[in-house]
């Protein structure tokens, strides 16, 4: 009742962590609007694929990093720790949210709204594919995420 969990995994035996810009790179945003209403406060995240060794070649070994993501709030951007499994077939992101960071009190029948897109570069430069559970907008509006309606279960 505290935080919001998130688990991504992306499918993506090409590494490439080369950009300045994460959502250049392989990474996964995470929008969210504490909020139902297309009008809520929407806040950004940013989780990086993280580097498995300088060839960005996955060696074999399964590991795990701790990372930090960039989390957007309007015009002011802090840290949030997450972290990183490299797996054979490509890699899972997991981060814990405090609902309070969110301004967000859960409760059963409250609406949110969510995307989550999943960002892919192969070659270095920028990223050839980018796919959204919910938008293909590159920098989604409140009312383009999707809704989520919180339960008891």
């Amino acid at each position: 009742k505290t935080n919001i969990y998130l688990i991504a995994k992306a499918y993506d035996k090409e590494y490439s962590v080369d950009s300045d810009d994460p959502s250049q790179d392989d990474s996964i945003e995470f929008f969210i609007s504490n909020s139902g209403k297309s009008t809520g406060k929407k806040f950004h995240f940013i989780f990086k694929r993280l580097s498995v060794n300088k060839s960005n070649k996955f060696d074999g070994t399964e590991r795990t990093e701790k990372g930090t993501g960039i989390v957007v709030k309007g015009d002011k951007s802090i840290q949030l720790p997450y972290e990183m499994k490299s797996k054979f077939d490509g890699y899972e992101i997991s981060a814990t949210i405090a609902w309070k960071q969110l301004g967000i009190s859960p409760a059963v029948k409250k609406k949110l709204r969510m995307d989550l897109i999943v960002n892919d570069d192969d070659d270095g430069g920028d990223r050839e594919a980018r796919l959204g559970w919910n938008t293909r907008k590159s920098q989604p509006s409140t009312k383009d995420l999707g809704m989520i309606l919180m339960s008891g279960r």
